[in-house]
């Protein structure tokens, strides 16, 4: 999308985590891009039809994430209608990508099959070494690793998060959770610079202790997560030791969290969404790890009906892809 926007050709980028409710998408499409109720979707199409038919190449409709915001959930009830009135305009293509957690299910294969979309299935770099070379360049990263965490960084994210969060202590941290706690660690030692005549809690992470007020809010809501209300778990937490800037804001300016205005009202997002199903579960298993000294009777307790998180779990993809990658990490630590 965003070449193309650089070659003047006409697309429309939709996010899928804008997509907040079970509202018909058309209403949501114009709320994001500040039309009118009154207005016809159906003008924007054409218009991009006329730039395609003009240019003599289609003009492109990004649908980036479908699992995001109100979630497949929402795009099963309205994506084939989409589609169907799409189909009306010979110069729009439609580009839609879902996390492959989430495919399982019978909408990514009935819209594959009915519509005779191609499909593209994004595995990652496929020269990680080169990718690596470029990140550490970059990031100003020494290029010296081990072949057990390099093999990671097939996954583009988790090579960025591990560049944004290098320190030499930790050059060899592992797994999600260990890169993920070295970014979280690294962006709390730089507010705190950036802050140094402050008097912070020394035993107290607190970029986590903001994270935790964001998850606090998400298991809560299970919906779109206001500022204000953020902002009151986190006061809660943290105002006893006055500290005098809004933290919130901070993980904001860091691009750790994201800030909308929808409806008037603003709401939080994690600015990627495994973030948010990782420290839901971590917080699910911290939870159920109380008293428990074997693992099997860990994963019994996470996955038992009487488990407070088990519409949370059972509901959600994402969060049970994440517990997926933290159990078995656990038996040696316990």
């Amino acid at each position: 999308a965003l070449r193309r926007a650089n070659e003047n050709k006409v697309s429309l980028l939709l996010l899928g985590q804008l997509f907040h409710d079970r509202s018909h998408p058309d209403l949501q499409i114009k709320k994001q891009l500040g039309l009118p109720e009154n207005e016809d979707i159906n003008e924007v199409y054409e218009a991009m039809d006329r730039w395609g038919k003009l240019n003599k190449e289609n003009a492109v409709l990004f649908l980036d994430a479908l699992n995001e915001g109100a979630g497949t959930d929402l795009w099963d009830d309205y994506l084939y209608g989409m589609i169907d009135r799409l189909q009306n305009y010979s110069h729009i293509s439609l580009v839609l990508s879902i996390r492959d957690t989430y495919c399982d299910g019978d909408m990514p294969k009935q819209i594959t099959e009915k519509y005779n979309f191609a499909t593209l299935k994004f595995t990652g770099f496929t020269d990680v070494e080169e990718a690596t070379a470029k990140f550490f360049a970059y990031y100003k990263v020494p290029y010296t690793i081990n072949a057990g965490v390099m093999a990671q960084f097939r996954n583009p994210l988790f090579l960025k998060m591990y560049c944004k969060g290098y320190t030499e202590e930790n050059k060899d941290a592992y797994g999600l959770e260990a890169v993920l706690k070295q970014y979280f660690d690294k962006t709390d030692k730089m507010i705190r610079k950036k802050y140094h005549g402050i008097m912070f809690p020394e035993k107290k992470n607190i970029v986590m202790t903001v994270l935790d007020s964001f998850i606090d809010c998400c298991i809560e809501k299970r919906g779109d997560v206001h500022y204000d209300d953020v902002y009151k778990r986190m006061d809660e937490k943290l105002g006893k030791y006055h500290i005098s800037f809004n933290m919130l804001d901070e993980l904001i300016g860091e691009n750790l969290l994201q800030c909308v205005t929808y409806d008037e009202e603003q709401c939080i997002y994690l600015a990627y969404e495994v973030f948010e199903n990782y420290l839901i579960a971590k917080r699910i298993v911290d939870e159920s790890r109380k008293n428990v000294e074997d693992c099997e009777i860990l994963v019994s307790r996470i996955f038992s009906r009487d488990n407070r998180y088990r519409k949370l779990i059972k509901g959600d993809n994402g969060v049970l892809e994440a517990l997926a990658g933290i159990l078995p990490d656990l038996d040696m630590a316990l």
